[in-house]
This record gives structure tokens, C-alpha cells and sequence, in this order.
């Protein structure tokens, strides 16, 4: 099969295969069109990834959500599905009052996405219960 021809990712040994080949042979005549798909690649990757950890939160496996999400944001920083995974993120913190990761993924949110709205509504300060 040829390495190009990929039309679906099925884990990161697509991602795996096409750093190789682009670290490996960068004057390959297969490079070019590596570097092509790869942000294509790595969208489909967040995307399963992110559907993963959202799948174990709603099933409250937060720590397993947690794993997933930070290699959203970690690993695949600009794919469309990243600013959902810092949201879910900060969901499976608090569910299991990881207080302090919640404020710094805030801090780390808010440089990220200095101006959105979800972002800001998701980061205001929570009132201390009485």
C-alpha cells in the first residue's frame, strides 16, 4: 500500500509513518505530499482523540478523559477539535476537584484563547459555597 494513499487515519501509526518518512527522507519525491496531509492527519487524530476522552467523561472515567484530552492539546496543538478539549478538560478537573489543574489549565486557556467567550465563561470564578 502506498503510504500516500491513506484516506483514514486508524491511530498514530499513520501520524507515526508519515514523520518518518518526512524525517527520514526529506528529498523523498513522497515528502512534499506528506507535508501536505499531514495537518489533515492531525485534525482526524485530535478528532478521535477528543471523541475518546469524551466518551470516558461522560462515563465518568475522568482520569482516562483527562489522558485523552491532554494529547489534544498536548500533542495536536492546532486542530479545530483542540479549544473543545481544554474545555472538556476543565470539566473532568472539576468533576474530580483537581482545583489547582483547573486553575492553571485557566491560565493556560485564557493566553490560548485570550478573547472567546466560551473560554471566559468557562474560566470565571466559582463562588465558594456557604
Amino acid at each position: 500500500m502506498d503510504i500516500l494513499s491513506w484516506t483514514r487515519p486508524t491511530g498514530i501509526t499513520r501520524f507515526t509513518a508519515y514523520q518518518s518518512l518526512l524525517a527520514s527522507y526529506p528529498d523523498s519525491p513522497f515528502a512534499e505530499p506528506a507535508k501536505k496531509r499531514s495537518p489533515k492527519l492531525d485534525e482526524w487524530l485530535a478528532e478521535k482523540d477528543y471523541n475518546t476522552g469524551y466518551l470516558y467523561l461522560k462515563r465518568k472515567a475522568f482520569d482516562s478523559a483527562i489522558l485523552y484530552f491532554k494529547d489534544v492539546i498536548g500533542f495536536i496543538r492546532n486542530a479545530p477539535k483542540t479549544k473543545e478539549a481544554y474545555l472538556r478538560l476543565l470539566e473532568a478537573y472539576r468533576a474530580i476537584k483537581y482545583t489547582e489543574d483547573a486553575r492553571d489549565l485557566c491560565d493556560a486557556m485564557r493566553k490560548a484563547y485570550p478573547n472567546d467567550r466560551d473560554v471566559g465563561k468557562a474560566c470565571v470564578p466559582r463562588q465558594r459555597r456557604r
